[in-house]
């Protein structure tokens, strides 16, 4: 699965309910549009949590996530009519967006989607010491495999999206512009919980101990989240 993630800043002057009215009216019905996509998605960012490498210039008010089943499906969308038409329209709202094409595993899926809370984080590797191709066999073989052994009923969903372009306001940009390498989606009962997960059980600490020797950067924002249904 392809997954194009975006990191949208909206416009100062517009506040957070009209924005996130904007978003859910005006955008989605333009991006419902848009061939080739197999599920679109809003997140409305509720807080922006203290992370490893924390940064105020990491902001964000929303992103957005756009699943298509192959590269070429999302490659189509993209040079289509009803895409450009949804970009025009964005920027009534939107003055800053990042842009990141990904390979998406779902490493734990979603089991309880009516009753969770949501995490979206952006994933920077250590450098030089990890390459992309040893972060890419830490994260998706073994820290998925350190996460599976979580409590299901703390952990309820977790995916992965490697990073493999990424843009600033339609142009493509380097590594070093936006040194980040993933996306992950974490779905879970209570922030507390999830603290508590991590700090006290045997399972938790080696998924952390294990994160810390190949990701230096951690930026996690907690979201409200929608999926839009397509019409039969």
């Amino acid at each position: 699965m392809i997954s194009c993630i975006n990191l949208l800043r909206k416009d100062p002057a517009i506040d957070q309910e009209d924005f996130r009215a904007f978003l859910e009216d005006d955008y989605a019905r333009l991006c419902m549009r848009i061939p080739h996509m197999h599920e679109y998605e809003q997140n409305y960012v509720t807080l922006k949590e203290q992370g490893d490498a924390s940064s105020e210039a990491i902001q964000a008010d929303a992103f957005t996530i756009e699943r298509y089943e192959t590269l070429y499906d999302y490659e189509t969308a993209r040079a289509s009519r009803e895409y450009a038409e949804a970009l025009r329209r964005r920027v009534d709202a939107v003055t800053y967006n990042e842009t990141y094409v990904c390979l998406e595993n779902v490493s734990i899926p979603l089991h309880a989607p009516g009753a969770c809370h949501k995490k979206m984080t952006l994933l920077g590797r250590t450098t030089p010491q990890v390459s992309f191709e040893d972060f890419t066999r830490e994260w998706y073989v073994i820290h998925s495999g350190c996460m599976a052994k979580m409590p299901t009923d703390i952990f309820f969903g977790y995916n992965q999206h490697l990073i493999i372009d990424r843009q600033v306001n339609g142009q493509h940009v380097s590594h070093d512009r936006l040194p980040f390498d993933g996306i992950l989606e974490l779905f879970f009962s209570e922030a507390s919980a999830v603290a508590n997960a991590f700090a006290t059980i045997p399972e938790g600490q080696a998924t952390v101990a294990h994160r810390k020797e190949f990701m230096s950067s951690v930026d996690p924002f907690q979201v409200d989240y929608k999926v839009f249904e397509y019409e039969a």
